[in-house]
């Protein structure tokens, strides 16, 4: 008998569970959709020849004393009237310092090679050290196409009066790539800005070195909206950059990295890979894609950053980050795309506390919803179609951060807080108001909040995540969010609860393993959902509690060796039990207080049998973890109350005695728990309408009271009368036989049915009939005389005696005769020829091993 420590017990303990979670299937993000990216970047090839010029031969002084920037310059306008799509002219810059007094312009088709050791200065305050030429204006992809940019070094070398600058410009083109370049000293720009390219390479380059506080990439890209974006790239289109490749580059000691701070609503960027990058000292951002869709981050480092990956559909000041499109807002929501189909995979992460990110995250994905803005289409941005998978990340704040997003997968990723370096108190994954976010097989370790956190939203899953050593729950679920799913987690050392369900949120936690938490394994308090399966074991409270008005199922759990006891009901919440085991709990299994309740599942089942005139037999399938059950019962009448007629405490059945006959009952059963004062009851049963029957007892019958033998079952057709009425059969009532074959006395069984109830017994005779031999006389002597009739069984034969006086004389006269077939009597008619005598005969027969005799005759 499960024993329940209760201090007080409220009046809606005997109510009904009246909210409970209802499972309700959601339609799954399908993940198999998001693909990323497929990629190549700049695609310069099918040349027959190439030109080579250099640099020196026009005149540059690769000294670094004078002005060199004509001199290359010269070189670099050899293309407009030698270069083609056929013909690739190479410039070439020997090992050197060359100082440039403005910026350089570069043409379609040109490759411009640095040897190792030379190095461009910038030596002026105001624009860029080279851009491509926009020689003839085009918009789109339009202008300059086929532009390599190689080796050596490009130094921006600001001065204290130096202007916010971009070492290097590229717009409304086609296929640029960079590759093994180094670009340093910028600032408050990019150290390069790309606007409106399509096929775009960057590879194995080093950018560092920034001065200035604007959070501005090293590597830029961007859309040609307006001349606050992209000045001096007439037209403003909104032309995108499409098709970029970023890989095997360095990143070190800037604000930021590489990406897009800046969008055009409607526009996005497609078709970026960023691969084999290696980000460290970045007081800003690593990655930042705003508007960017097909995707894929994978394979990069990033070390002692502020913040990894940052993309946006939208951001906190709308007006300062998205544009107007040049063709207005009509039509706008036709140009909308949440999907932004990205994967983020296999990337090695350590993000840390910097000026810019005093509260760090590693990756953030967010989106928000607009309402009454006074810049932008009232419209919910946000994301959807993102993996998160195979990272190693370590962090000092979060690690994953979504706002307003939905169809996520986070998995198999490897997170870690560091406590060696800051101690913020931030969760490890943190959702607010997003949707179908599945957080799984992950391996959460330490932070001095949650290891995962979801504030509203619905439909968001945590599954088969190993969790160590949270500073306060494992799992955190508040906000109001709806239909979450927390299963198969394995937690442990939590600093305050394993799992925490709050603020009127909903959630079905199953099949997880909670151990060691400071406090509560489980704790639902004002929330609403199921709990089952789920092994609390070593808890510092409760293996499970329940307060502040919480509404939740309890079945199939295991509550062992916890601190206080298995089950802790508080304030008002109503716990439905059923299933669970418990051992080892310190201060018990099962504590309710506070007008809270504890509820048994109602008895299923219940069945009616044995009904009779004055009684019937109730019986019900067992209710997990009852102690009894109260049995109640009402007349049929309208204003007919329940009223308890018994308490049940061994077994599932009771048997109603003293009914009236022909009387409609309706019973209903209720499992309780017996406490140690008072008694926690479930919920009553479906009502069972039953009505007693008549019985049988005290009928009569026009039965014979006897029949003749036949050697076969003998039965009769009669009538069954109570009280004066006739019985139907086989409505009514059946019959049953017995010992109705053989001589002697038969039963017959009358069984009510129906209506009827009970049983009565009737016997009748069961005897031998006479077998119709007549008398025989001498004179009358023939072989018809002697057999007529025919005998009530068959004979094997026959005793032939003298009739004295026409009675039987038991003295024989002489011995008898005895015919032997009955059809063949000639020996009795030979006897008594021969003796002229007076003959009674008496047929006889072997039954069951004894002889059997017929009536004289």
């Amino acid at each position: 008998m499960t024993k329940i420590t209760r201090t007080f017990i409220a009046f809606v303990a005997a109510c009904l569970l009246a909210i409970m979670l209802m499972t309700v299937r959601c339609f799954a993000y399908d993940y198999s959709t998001i693909t990323g990216t497929k990629a190549s970047g700049a695609e310069i090839s099918g040349y027959s020849g190439a030109l080579e010029v250099n640099v020196v031969d026009f005149g540059a002084d690769k000294k670094g004393k004078k002005d060199s920037s004509k001199a290359i310059q010269k070189a670099l306008d050899y293309a407009i009237d030698n270069g083609s799509n056929s013909v690739q002219i190479k410039v070439v810059v020997p090992k050197g310092k060359y100082r440039i007094d403005k910026l350089l312009e570069i043409y379609s088709n040109t490759w411009l090679y640095l040897e190792d050791g030379a190095t461009i200065v910038r030596n002026f305050d105001k624009g860029c050290m080279i851009k491509n030429a926009q020689a003839n204006g085009a918009g789109g992809y339009g202008s300059e196409r086929n532009i390599v940019i190689e080796g050596g070094c490009w130094d921006g070398n600001p001065s204290p009066t130096s202007r916010p600058f971009s070492n290097m410009r590229f717009g409304h083109m086609k296929n640029l790539w960079i590759k093994n370049v180094e670009i340093k000293n910028n600032y408050n720009g990019h150290h390069v800005e790309i606007g409106g390219v399509k096929g775009i390479t960057v590879e194995d380059c080093d950018f560092h070195g920034y001065t200035g506080t604007s959070q501005k990439e090293a590597i830029q890209l961007d859309t040609i909206s307006n001349s606050d974006v992209f000045p001096a790239y007439e037209p403003f289109d909104d032309t995108p950059c499409d098709n970029a490749v970023i890989k095997n580059n360095k990143f070190h000691d800037l604000i930021r990295g590489l990406g897009s701070h800046s969008a055009c609503l409607g526009v996005y960027y497609t078709n970026t890979l960023i691969s084999g990058n290696s980000f460290y000292n970045m007081s800003g951002t690593a990655i930042v894609l705003i508007n960017h869709k097909k995707c894929i981050i994978e394979n990069n480092t990033m070390k002692n950053v502020g913040c990894a990956i940052d993309f946006k559909y939208m951001t906190d000041y709308e007006n300062a980050n998205f544009h107007v499109p040049n063709s207005g807002y009509a039509g706008i929501k036709d140009r909308l795309d949440d999907n932004a189909n990205t994967i983020i995979r296999n990337n090695d992460i350590t993000v840390v506390g910097t000026y810019y990110y005093p509260q760090p995250y590693a990756i953030q994905i967010f989106g928000k919803k607009l309402e009454k803005s006074y810049s932008h289409p009232d419209y919910n941005y946000t994301v959807k179609g993102v993996k998160i998978v195979d990272n190693t990340i370590k962090t000092a704040g979060s690690a994953v951060r979504l706002t307003d997003v939905s169809g996520i997968f986070i998995g198999s990723n490897d997170i870690s807080y560091d406590y060696d370096r800051y101690n913020y108190s931030m969760d490890l994954i943190w959702l607010s108001e997003s949707s179908q976010v599945t957080v799984t097989k992950n391996k959460l370790t330490g932070t001095k909040q949650n290891s995962v956190y979801i504030s509203g939203g619905s439909g968001n899953e945590v599954s088969s995540n190993t969790i160590k050593k949270p500073g306060v729950s494992g799992v955190y679920v508040s906000g109001g969010s709806d239909k979450n799913t927390i299963s198969g987690n394995t937690i442990t050392s939590a600093g305050s609860n394993g799992i925490k369900i709050t603020k009127e949120s909903k959630a079905d936690v199953r099949k997880n393993t909670v151990k060691k938490s400071k406090n509560h394994g489980l704790i639902f308090t004002g929330g609403r959902g199921k709990a089952s399966d789920n092994i609390l074991e070593e808890n510092g409270l409760s293996g499970f509690m329940a307060d502040n008005s919480a509404s939740v199922e309890f079945f199939n759990n295991t509550c062992n060796k916890n601190k206080g006891y298995g089950i802790k009901a508080n304030k008002k919440s109503q716990v439905k039990i059923s299933g669970n085991s418990f051992a080892d709990n310190s201060k018990g299994d099962i504590y309710v207080t506070g007008s809270a309740a504890v509820l048994l599942n109602a008895p299923d089942n219940v069945k009616s049998q044995d009904i009779c005139s004055d009684k019937l037999t109730l019986t019900w399938d067992e209710v997990s973890q009852a102690d009894g059950y109260y049995v109640y019962r009402k007349t049929d009448a309208e204003d007919a109350e329940f009223e308890q007629i018994a308490t049940v405490t061994d077994g599932t059945s009771f048997t109603d005695y003293g009914l009236v006959p022909k009387t409609r009952y309706v019973y209903k059963v209720k499992a309780f728990l017996d406490t140690v004062d008072s008694v926690q009851e479930g919920s009553d049963s479906a009502d069972m309408s039953i009505k007693t029957k008549l019985t049988i007892v005290g009928c009569t019958t026009n039965m014979r009271g006897s029949m003749s033998y036949t050697g076969k079952e003998r039965t009769q057709i009669f009538d069954v009368f109570v009280d004066g009425e006739t019985l139907i059969p086989d409505v009514d009532y059946r019959t049953v036989y017995s010992d109705n074959v053989n001589i002697g006395t038969a039963k017959v069984t009358v069984i009510g049915i129906g209506q009827y109830c009970d049983s009565a017994d009737f016997q009748f005779d069961i005897m031998l009939k006479s077998d119709n031999v007549m008398v025989i006389k001498p004179q009358e002597l023939n072989r018809k005389s002697i057999v007529t009739g025919k005998p009530t069984m068959k004979s094997q034969g026959y005793e032939v005696a003298e009739a004295v006086k026409d009675k039987l004389d038991h003295t024989s006269h002489r011995e008898p005769a005895i015919v032997v077939n009955y059809n063949s009597p000639s020996q009795v008619i030979a006897k008594a020829r021969a003796d002229m005598l007076d003959l009674r005969v008496r047929s006889y027969r072997e039954l069951t091993g004894e002889t059997i005799y017929g009536a004289w005759l």
